[in-house]
């Protein structure tokens, strides 16, 4: 529906609404050259907007349109294929109707925080005289709508209503209302935040070799969301494991030497996911300490109690 007093592009003709709300082509065929007293409308080819006086006389209203960004403050005119009104204070906007841009969503950010999704945007131009808003969508549903009045700077929004496990798309739909109650719409990028939590990497190596003493470390186990870890170690890989503990290391003493040993270790992360590694070593030709009677001595962490 068009605004009283609104002068816009609609079916390649130059509308205007009067006070009354009721519309009138100014001029029926806006790509002619016609002179009519009076007429308002866009010379063919160069795509001037020109006015048509009571003396027959033809006025540029914005003499350089193809190559200034903006007519004189006051001025209508058109800028490529839209009419714009530059008025005396504030910044030019389109009043082109039909032919109007719509202005995008940009610098969208879509942040994954602790618990939580941070949404933020600009807009690249705000329309001041047409209506049109912005909305959120969550999974293909719109989720939150800012009107025109909450656009012009851009605006965020903080979406708690996340849960472990689960995986999100958000994108941003700016839409414009046309005067002849159509719309146009541009829609940003999808971007897709995920709360599944991911097992941790386990890592085994020996660290040192001493006579018969080994020594293991996980140390190299990473967890892809940042959790904490734990370890526990097999000394012989056989899943007789060792108490949960903070540590990454594992100091093992074997019984004979010049024996490959193996040890599997299990690293799990703050949400009980576990991932096991193994490695292998082998232990001095000769040396070292131990117990005389071959018996096997093993040295574990002090359990977590």
């Amino acid at each position: 529906m068009a605004e009283k007093g609104e002068i816009y592009v609609a079916d390649g003709k130059l509308i205007y609404a009067d006070d009354f709300g009721d519309t009138r082509a100014l001029d029926g065929e806006t790509e002619s050259t016609s002179e009519q007293a009076g007429e308002l409308y866009i010379q063919s080819g160069e795509r001037k907007l020109v006015y048509v006086d009571t003396n027959g006389t033809r006025h540029l209203i914005d003499k350089n349109v193809e190559t200034q960004g903006n007519g004189p403050r006051g001025t209508l005119y058109v800028a490529g294929i839209d009419l714009v009104f530059y008025p005396l204070s504030d910044t030019a906007f389109s009043v082109a109707g039909e032919k109007a841009n719509v202005p995008e969503v940009t610098n969208v950010s879509v942040t994954k925080g602790s618990g939580q999704v941070d949404i933020s945007f600009d807009m690249s131009g705000w329309l001041k005289y047409y209506d049109h808003d912005v909305t959120l969508y969550k999974d293909n549903i719109s989720y939150k709508t800012w009107p025109k009045s909450q656009t012009k700077f851009g605006n965020s929004f903080t979406d708690g209503a996340v849960g472990d496990g689960n995986s999100y798309d958000y994108y941003l739909k700016n839409t414009l209302y046309l005067p002849s109650g159509g719309t146009k719409t541009h829609t940003s990028s999808t971007y897709t935040v995920s709360f599944t939590n991911n097992a941790p990497n386990a890592d085994l190596y020996a660290s040192n070799v001493l006579g018969r003493n080994i020594n293991w470390s996980a140390f190299n186990s990473n967890d892809p969301d940042g959790d904490t870890l734990e370890y526990s170690f097999a000394q012989y890989a056989n899943g007789n494991y060792s108490s949960w503990q903070d540590s990454a290391t594992f100091s093992a003493f074997y019984s004979s030497y010049n024996t490959t040993y193996t040890c599997e270790v299990r690293v799990r992360d703050t949400k009980g996911n576990i991932d096991t590694a193994t490695a292998s070593a082998t232990t001095d030709s000769s040396g070292g300490g131990g117990s005389s009677d071959g018996q096997l001595i093993c040295s574990y962490p002090a359990p977590r109690l």
